[in-house]
């Protein structure tokens, strides 16, 4: 499975299959493991909340990152590659196609930074 798209598989995963959902909400990281073989890094933590109510407005604060003193691999500087910096990307108010883009990129990057994918 490509880092890019594991985000996306875990949570339609999660739509569709009452059991997974259960597992993942109750211990995200035997869930991931036993599902998709992916273990959590050295210092890290997945946290699963169950956003489907329709009576909550749930507000996810990001953490803040240091654009300046962030070091990217070439292959995670061609994930952010719209034409625009981090920095850029996370402080203009951009067509929601770009943000989609970019903010894709930059999670495929996250994950990639947190999971330990199988070999």
């Amino acid at each position: 499975m490509e880092n890019n798209n594991v985000y996306y598989s875990i949570v339609n995963k999660a739509i569709l299959d009452q059991d997974f959902k259960k597992s993942i909400l109750d211990d995200p990281s035997k869930a991931l493991l036993d599902t998709f073989n992916l273990k959590i890094r050295e210092g890290h933590k997945v946290v699963a909340e169950d956003q489907g109510s329709k009576d909550i407005i749930y507000i996810n604060i990001p953490r803040v990152v240091d654009f300046d003193s962030m070091e990217l691999t070439e292959e995670e500087l061609e994930l952010v590659a719209c034409g625009a910096t981090p920095a850029i990307i996370a402080a203009s108010a951009w067509s929601c196609a770009a943000i989609g883009a970019a903010a894709g990129a930059l999670l495929a990057v996250a994950i990639d930074k947190i999971l330990k994918f199988p070999s």
